[in-house]
Parts: structure tokens; C-alpha cells; sequence
């Protein structure tokens, strides 16, 4: 029902950026195909959209498309101003998809460096195991 309302919001206002990235996000959760190509709409009508490249990279990586999605990723580190380090998580777990197992380990070392700063520090111990 959701993915109809958005879809319905956007034959209303195609440049609707937030209807255009929460669709995409349905479309990804729901598996159906579309979701990179709404996630690009919505970059289109919000170019300097963290939430639009983050749908994005995730859209991408469930496509397999690693090098865009590692670059879409980076794209929303680089938007948020002091960017949270599960977007860098995020990253290093894309790199370690693509097969850049060196890249990922440096920002899992950085993340490692950030010890009580960062809660998921079991996550990074165990990925930077599996390299």
C-alpha cells in the first residue's frame, strides 16, 4: 500500500524527492525492480540528498553493482557533515563485498580506533577477523 502511495504522490509531483526515495526504498525492500532507477529520480530532484545517495548505494549493492554503490556510499559520507561511523561501516562492508579487502580494512581499523565512541565494535572485530 505504501509503494502505491508514493507512486501516487509522484504522478502528482514528478520531482517529489521524498516520495521518489521512499518509493525506491519499497522497491528495494520488497525486491521488485526500479529501486536504482527511482533512488536516481530522487537524486535528480535532490542532488545533495544524503538519504537519496544512501537508498541509492543500498539499491545498487543489491544489484551487485559494487563500484557504484561504493561510490554512491562515499558520496553520502561526503554530504554528511561529520558523518556518523555507521555510514563508514556501511562502506567497509561494501569494499569487503566488492573484494577490496584492503580498503576495508582500513576503515575498520579506523572505526576499531574509535573503541567505546562506536557500538558496534563487535561488528568491526569480526569482519576485520573474516579478512
Amino acid at each position: 500500500g505504501a509503494l502505491q502511495q508514493y507512486q501516487a504522490v509522484l504522478e502528482l509531483e514528478p520531482n517529489n524527492a521524498l516520495a521518489a526515495n521512499n518509493a525506491s526504498a519499497m522497491l528495494l525492500r520488497l525486491k521488485r525492480p526500479g529501486a536504482v532507477e527511482m533512488a536516481e529520480r530522487a537524486i535528480k530532484a535532490a542532488p545533495t540528498s544524503p538519504d537519496a545517495y544512501d537508498t541509492l548505494s543500498q539499491s545498487l549493492a543489491a544489484e551487485k553493482q559494487w563500484p557504484r554503490a561504493i561510490e554512491a556510499q562515499r558520496k553520502v559520507i561526503a554530504l554528511v557533515p561529520a558523518a556518523p561511523p555507521v555510514l563508514k561501516l556501511k562502506l567497509a562492508k561494501l569494499l569487503i563485498q566488492a573484494g577490496n579487502k584492503s580498503e576495508a580494512e582500513t576503515e575498520l581499523k579506523a572505526l576499531q580506533a574509535l573503541g567505546g565512541r562506536f557500538d558496534h565494535q563487535a561488528e568491526v572485530d569480526e569482519l576485520l577477523k573474516q579478512l
